[in-house]
Order: structure tokens, then sequence, then C-alpha cells
């Protein structure tokens, strides 16, 4: 077995996925030195933990759903209130992230790896702070680390459970453009 990907040796790692509608991927993954607020969004909030996909390193892909910047979330956005987001196709995976921890309604877990959070104390206080965190009961912020946009984003079909696996054929064409570890 291949340690880093619990797959038999030679074998491709299953690559798993999570959705996200726009402006908010754009806000995980954008460019945050031309927009402040863009590309700070290290917060993904679910109404789950993150469980097995805690550690790994998950595609991101883009929906065809569109949600309304909240009002709330201008400030963030100042002095562009009205950003350009990135030219993200609907429909593709555009971007690779790591789940690196979670902070839940009743605990605070981390991933044991390298990751830019020493403990779960400076993960929590640092969520907590975030404006990017919902106040939402039961609400569980997934913390992502090591956001990268893949060079040509890739054609495929979403899906709403978290953790989806991708296609095996659209996987291989997101591994050519990175080297996962």
């Amino acid at each position: 077995m291949d340690e880093d990907c619990n797959c038999p040796a030679g074998e491709q790692p299953v690559l798993r996925a999570m959705t996200f509608r726009q402006p908010w991927l754009s806000f995980v993954l954008g460019n945050a030195a031309a927009f402040p607020g863009v590309g700070s969004k290290w917060i993904e909030n679910r109404p789950r933990g993150p469980g097995r996909l805690l550690g790994t390193v998950i595609a991101l892909h883009n929906g065809l759903g569109l949600d309304d910047l909240p009002e709330s979330m201008h400030a963030l956005c100042a002095p562009h209130p009205h950003i350009p987001l990135p030219d993200f196709p609907p429909g593709h995976i555009v971007g690779l992230a790591r789940v690196v921890g979670n902070v839940g309604p009743k605990s605070t877990t981390l991933w044991g790896g390298k990751s830019r959070f020493a403990t779960t104390d400076q993960l929590l206080r640092e969520a907590v702070k975030s404006p990017w965190r919902s106040k939402a009961p039961g609400n569980h912020a997934w913390a992502l680390d090591e956001r990268l946009i893949l060079p040509r984003p890739v054609p495929c079909s979403g899906n709403q459970i978290y953790g989806w696996a991708v296609p095996p054929d659209v996987a291989a064409q997101v591994f050519e453009q990175v080297a996962l570890r």
C-alpha cells in the first residue's frame, strides 16, 4: 500500500471534492494582493465536520449556483465592494486545498501534519476572530490551507455531498497539473 494515498502501490488515489457557490470560491482562491478580502477566506462553513477528509487534499469545484454577497461581507471587500470574481468556469474543478482543522460547536480538531496552525488553541483563537466563520448554531468551520488554483480548470459535474469522489478520468487531469504530497 502507498502510505500517502492509502491505495495499492501504483494506483491513483481517490480524489475527494467539495462544491462551492460563487462568490465564496473566489474568496477562498482569489487574488488577495489585488483585492483585500479576496483569497483570505480560509474557513469554509458546513453543517457537518470534515470527518475522514481531515488532513487530505480536496478538489475545489465551482458549482453552477451563485449566492448574493451578504451586506455584512461588503466591508471585507473594501475598497472594492464590486470586486470582479476570478474567471472560474462553472461546473469545473478549479483548485485544491488541504483540510487542516475543524472548529465545531462542541470541539476543535487539528490535523497532525504541517499547517499554519501550531495548536488546536491557535486554530480556535483565529477561527473565533475570523469574519468568515458563521455564527449559525451547529456550524462547523473547516480550516483550509495549501490552497492553489489549477493552471487549467477541469470540467466535472459536481455534487452537494461533502467529499464526493471525483471521477478517475477527471482526477487524472488534476493530478497531471500538480504534484500532490
